[in-house]
């Protein structure tokens, strides 16, 4: 499959194109036609077992909108350096797309993928010295969130969407009441609570950005840096979860084929936003984020709540 409008031969063109935009057309086109040619492949052709086929129960209509909830969440990330586990998550897990536990695994295979190429592709920025006690504890509260997730997915999945959906919520208001007027560094000790905090959300929901986000926007950093910073954190926190669900045997097939499917989207979204960034300030993309996560969080609450009723 290829794009016809790739070449256009209609007079004289009007301007030559640099090699860069050159190069970006390029890309994206490469990409799109990739994405577009692996998603018939998946839809249409038999390159699965019967066991793999059982395991893959989306209809059309469930695959597009995952794809749009993953660009969503990439497009969130892009912007403020993080939501996208929430977003992709928190989303999925509210119209029931796929389950909590894999939405958690996708979430991670495709944060590692967007991280590696934003911080490939945008010019480099020291994360200081916070970054070391984030990181330490983090992965530390990592392994607590993953045992946890592990014992609400057999004994109670509906309380583990209300905790999701109360995570998310409550992580919607902290960012509306962030203050960015501290004129010093916090010390180590607030840095190792935010990193712990971000490791159990990330270790349960793949979702680790609340707690680290709050103390950094807290903090008199400049909006590049910390995105970077946040990058670095949930690309290293969710390359340690996905080793986890592997070695735990808890990365299942489906998983694999939403991430396969969504990266070149992904690809597409994040290469744009580098070369064409949106300048937002920081309180408009607070807002705009804030704003998505709390409609995500109540559906979880609403729709978790009645089936919590609904059962007894």
């Amino acid at each position: 499959m290829r794009f016809a409008s790739r070449k256009f031969s209609i007079g004289k063109q009007p301007s030559v194109r640099s090699d860069s935009q050159n190069r970006l057309k390029s890309n994206i086109y490469e990409c799109v036609d990739a994405y577009l040619e692996t998603f018939i492949h998946i839809l249409h052709m038999d390159i699965f077992s019967r066991a793999a086929r059982e395991n893959i129960k989306m209809s059309l209509v469930q695959y597009f909108a995952f794809i749009l909830i993953a660009l969503l969440a990439a497009f969130c990330q892009n912007l403020t350096g993080f939501a996208f586990g929430l977003i992709l998550v928190g989303m999925t897990g509210a119209l029931q797309i796929v389950s909590i536990a894999d939405a958690a695994n996708i979430a991670c295979i495709l944060s590692i993928a967007n991280s590696l190429l934003y911080l490939k592709k945008s010019p480099r920025q020291s994360p200081g010295k916070l970054l070391m006690p984030a990181l330490v504890s983090s992965l530390i509260g990592l392994i607590l969130g993953y045992v946890s997730l592990s014992w609400f997915s057999v004994h109670g999945l509906n309380t583990l969407r209300l905790i999701l959906g109360i995570s998310i919520f409550a992580s919607a208001i902290a960012l509306l009441l962030i203050n960015s007027n501290t004129r010093q560094l916090s010390g180590k000790k607030k840095t190792l609570a935010a990193g712990f905090l971000t490791g159990i959300l990330g270790g349960m929901f793949a979702t680790p950005g609340p707690p680290l986000v709050y103390h950094l926007y807290s903090q008199p950093l400049d909006k590049t840096v910390i995105r970077q910073y946040l990058f670095i954190v949930f690309g290293v926190t969710s390359a340690a979860r996905l080793v986890i669900a592997i070695g735990a045997g808890e990365l299942s097939l489906n998983a694999i084929i939403l991430s396969a499917i969504a990266f070149p989207a992904i690809t597409v979204a994040t290469i744009l936003q580098l070369k064409h960034p949106i300048n937002l300030s920081r309180r408009i993309s607070q807002l705009l984020v804030t704003t998505l996560l709390i409609a995500t969080g109540s559906g979880l609450i609403y729709s978790s709540l009645n089936a919590i009723l609904e059962a007894r």
